[in-house]
C-alpha cells in the first residue's frame, strides 16, 4: 500500500502511480514481479506463502519501504546471500528513515545493523555506520559505552578482516 512519507509525520491524500519491483522466494524458489501501485493498495497473488520478500528490488524506485516485522526478520535472515550491495544499502536506508520518522523502532535498526558483521562493501558500511555515528552524537554520556561496545563488536572483526591498506 502507499501513503505519503514524511519525517515529521502526518499523511496526505496524494496517490501516485508507483512501479514496484519485487523479488521474493516461495518454497525456496526465487522469482520476481512488477506491479503498478496506482491505488491506495494492490494485492499480488503468489504461488504460496513467501519465505521472504524484497520490495524495490534494484533500489530504482523513488520511495521508502516499511516492512511488517515478520517480513523484515525473514528478509534480514537471507540478506547476506540473496541481496546484492545496492539492495542491502537500500534496506538499511529504509529502516533508518522509518526510525527517524517514528514508523520503526531503534531496536529494528540495531537488530538489522547487527547482521552486517560479514559485510564487505564499503558503501553498505557507510549506510550502517552513518546512523550509528549520529546516535553517538545524540545519546547521553552514560549510554555511549553501550553503543561503542556494539559498534566494536559489529565493525571490529569486519574491519580487521578487510584491513586498512589502500589498494
Amino acid at each position: 500500500n502507499q501513503q505519503r512519507f514524511l519525517y515529521a509525520g502526518g499523511a496526505g491524500d496524494e496517490l501516485w502511480q508507483v512501479p514496484v519491483n519485487l523479488r521474493y522466494s516461495v518454497d525456496g524458489r526465487v522469482d520476481d514481479a512488477r506491479v503498478l501501485l496506482n491505488d491506495r493498495s494492490v494485492t499480488l497473488e503468489l504461488s504460496g506463502p513467501p519465505d521472504w520478500v524484497l520490495v524495490n528490488d534494484g533500489a530504482s524506485g523513488f520511495y521508502r519501504v516499511r516492512y511488517e516485522a515478520s517480513l523484515l526478520r525473514s528478509l534480514t535472515a537471507v540478506m547476506a546471500t540473496e541481496l546484492g550491495p545496492l539492495n542491502r544499502l537500500s534496506l538499511v536506508g529504509d529502516i533508518w528513515a522509518a526510525v527517524i520518522a517514528g514508523g520503526s523502532t531503534l531496536a529494528d535498526f540495531t537488530q538489522l545493523a547487527g547482521r552486517f558483521d560479514t559485510e564487505s562493501d564499503p558503501d553498505v558500511w557507510a549506510g550502517v555506520l552513518g546512523p550509528l555515528s549520529l546516535l553517538d552524537r545524540i545519546i547521553s554520556d552514560a549510554e555511549r559505552p553501550i553503543l561503542q561496545a556494539f559498534v566494536q563488536r559489529l565493525a571490529g572483526p569486519a574491519f580487521a578482516r578487510l584491513g586498512w591498506e589502500v589498494f
